[in-house]
């Protein structure tokens, strides 16, 4: 990162996960800059008190005074620091904010910089994977529930209740998104909205969910029967999935790049004569955000590296027929992966007929 500071002299964090990343800091309101030297954090009064816990030991924290806004301080701040050029976040700052800090700073360059900060995030820590892991056990440990309580006749807004409780009951602090439960011929749709359709013994589900615990997500996805299974053609489109899911956790490792990793799984996926219905990418990364880069997809042709944390979740939708989707976390390491999902993948799990 201190190469950014041979372009600007300063940069202004407006990113959430950004400013946590950087500051520590868990709540919303907040500016953070960063220089060379020194990481200032900037918050008003209602967190006088959280920022003691939160703030990292390198940070140095501003409090407005009554009546002063966050971005008045911000001013404050940037003029002890005497900046000639000024790096602002091009993917998060309001045109309204950039304006304002150039009428401030009438003799300062204001530079656009992108995915600063979202780089130095793509590798993750050692502690960083224990907090991904742990969300990820909440999430298996909620598919299980569903699997013990799944069963014809509930709808699927009903599942997506159980999934988002069996969550908190768990100890996840919030979703990572919003829950999808798709069955039957709704499953054909990647990100269906839970309905009242009823679930009918025979249906294959989809449900993709995930959880944060301690700032950090997790993100699974399962297709299962309910019920007794009776779709041979179903059948036939997990275990192709299935196969192309594997193959791509056999092959992940530091070194490969997200194109060629997807084209293993897509490869699989075309000669079984589903290639039309595999619609998206093969996965993304996660951490503080449950879509992050780098991405495992056709012509992302970054390379892998140790630490990287991808989801692997091919996928086959056939209109009027359903779909497959299965979804781990994976963590890249030097010579292969770690898959951090425990639960079971097959279409059987849920067959209680």
């Amino acid at each position: 990162m201190q190469e950014i500071f041979n372009q600007v002299d300063v940069l202004v964090l407006t990113n959430h996960e950004n400013k946590k990343y950087v500051s520590g800091f868990k709540g919303s309101e907040s500016l953070v800059t960063v220089s060379s030297n020194n990481v200032s954090f900037i918050t008003d009064g209602r967190y006088k008190t959280a920022i003691k816990k939160d703030l990292k030991p390198n940070v140095t924290a501003y409090i407005t005074e009554t009546g002063q806004s966050h971005f008045d301080k911000l001013v404050d701040v940037l003029k002890e620091q005497s900046p000639k050029t000024i790096g602002v976040e091009a993917n998060n700052m309001t045109v309204g904010m950039y304006n304002k800090l150039q009428a401030k700073f009438p003799e300062c360059k204001l530079v656009a910089l992108e995915n600063v900060i979202e780089a130095q995030r793509e590798i993750k820590t050692e502690e960083e994977l224990d907090l991904i892991k742990a969300a990820v056990a909440i999430t298996d440990q909620a598919f299980s529930h569903v699997v013990e309580n799944i069963k014809p006749g509930m709808t699927e807004i009903e599942v997506r209740n159980m999934v988002d409780q069996a969550h908190f009951n768990l100890g996840g602090d919030r979703l990572s998104f919003e829950t999808i439960v798709a069955s039957g011929p709704n499953g054909a749709l990647p990100h269906a909205n839970p309905s009242n359709r009823v679930i009918e013994s025979g249906d294959m589900v989809t449900i993709d969910f995930g959880v944060f615990k301690d700032e950090y997500c997790s993100d699974m996805t399962r297709s299962f029967f309910v019920g007794e299974a009776k779709n041979e053609k179903l059948i036939e489109i997990h275990n192709t999935v299935h196969q192309a899911w594997s193959a791509q956790i056999a092959a992940a490792k530091a070194g490969i790049s997200g194109h060629d990793l997807d084209k293993i799984g897509r490869d699989i996926i075309e000669a079984a004569g589903y290639g039309e219905y595999f619609i998206h990418g093969t996965g993304h990364s996660l951490g503080l955000e449950v879509h992050e880069n780098p991405r495992v997809a056709k012509g992302w042709n970054q390379v892998l590296q140790a630490g990287h944390v991808v989801t692997i979740e091919p996928g086959i939708y056939v209109e009027g027929i359903g779909g497959v989707r299965i979804e781990n976390d994976i963590i890249i390491r030097e010579g292969g992966c770690e898959s951090l999902n425990t639960s079971n993948p097959n279409y059987d799990v849920a067959i209680k007929g």
